[in-house]
């Protein structure tokens, strides 16, 4: 393999791991938020609850 083509695989290689680390940020992200999401709809339902009682 020429030295060019193994530089540019190399290249590749920590475009994908820098992409996949982000993804994987972004997932963690979208986790928490729909965990607050979550809480805050249990919350007002309790709410709800309490009302219709």
């Amino acid at each position: 393999m020429s030295p060019s083509l193994c530089k540019e695989l190399e290249a590749i290689k920590k475009n994908i791991k820098t992409v996949t680390h982000e993804f994987l940020h972004e997932a963690d992200e979208i986790e928490d938020d729909f965990e607050d999401i979550n809480e805050q709809l249990r919350q007002t339902l309790a709410v709800i609850r309490q009302l219709l009682t």
